[in-house]
């Protein structure tokens, strides 16, 4: 059981893009914190050690003192918390991964001015960031850009800067022509705010 819970695995994913010629490999740890599910079974075990704990503290009390009965409903009450504390981080994981939501330590203002630094980007709209799953995270975004002439340069180099700097799995960026109606446009600028 020791060898299954402490292992760990090399994983070797080969990310690829049609635009460019190089193919980057990227080495992956798969620890307990990386997956949700090996993390919960490995709280799940945890939590029944500590259970077990409990009712042998529980029992070790009773055999001295057989009046004192209820040590076994309080020890059973006091882990019992201490396990669904630690369950919680795993629930919020998981839950992000469900609805979809911006995985834990992305910073999307972060991602956004990174996307603004590439030459040749006006403007930034439409920037949706969400996790597929614990270990990928996917993003799509409008770029707007003066010269269309070179949008596919622009997208390929704005893939590169998110897959390189953010590690993004699935990129899908879009370039549009630039308007200085952009600059008062709502849902343009409903990024800035």
């Amino acid at each position: 059981m020791s060898f299954t819970l402490h292992q760990t695995g090399h994983l070797t994913m080969d990310h690829h893009s049609h635009n460019t010629s190089k193919t980057a490999k990227t080495t992956v740890e798969t620890l307990p914190e990386s997956n949700p599910s090996v993390r919960a079974a490995f709280i799940h075990v945890i939590g029944d050690l500590l259970q077990s704990i409990g009712v042998f503290i529980a029992a070790f009390i009773i055999f001295l003192k057989p009046e004192c009965k209820i040590a076994d409903p309080i020890c059973t009450f006091f882990f019992s918390f201490f396990v669904l504390g630690t369950t919680l981080t795993i629930l919020r994981d998981v839950f992000i991964i469900l609805m979809e939501g911006t995985p834990r330590g992305m910073n999307f203002s972060t991602v956004r001015e990174a996307v603004y630094k590439v030459p040749g980007v006006r403007s930034v709209h439409d920037l949706h960031i969400w996790a597929l799953t614990a270990n990928h995270c996917a993003i799509t975004a409008h770029v707007a850009t003066e010269d269309m002439a070179k949008a596919e340069e622009l997208t390929i180099a704005v893939t590169e800067v998110l897959q390189s700097r953010f590690h993004f799995q699935m990129v899908a960026i879009q370039a549009e022509l630039y308007s200085d109606e952009m600059l008062s446009c709502p849902e343009c600028r409903a990024l800035e705010g």
